[in-house]
């Protein structure tokens, strides 16, 4: 998983992946995320706002270990 965060868009015939803390916080910015996924070890100030803006978005968020099944 690319710095550890990526997002599910919503809205598109497939599931689009967006990989990147400011990817992320774009797409969730422009209402197209449905569901985060945070690597378990990952911290910082930049993770703390994708976390906040998911919340304020009503996105869900899991953690997970550095490799996940796509």
């Amino acid at each position: 998983m690319q710095d550890g965060v990526l997002c599910y868009n919503r809205g598109m015939k497939t599931n689009d992946i967006v990989y990147g803390v400011h990817a992320v916080t774009e797409a969730l910015l422009a209402n197209t995320g449905n569901k985060l996924y945070l690597q378990e070890d990952l911290r910082g100030k930049n993770v703390e706002k994708v976390k906040e803006l998911a919340a304020e978005k009503k996105v869900s968020i899991s953690w997970t270990s550095k490799k996940i099944p796509l």
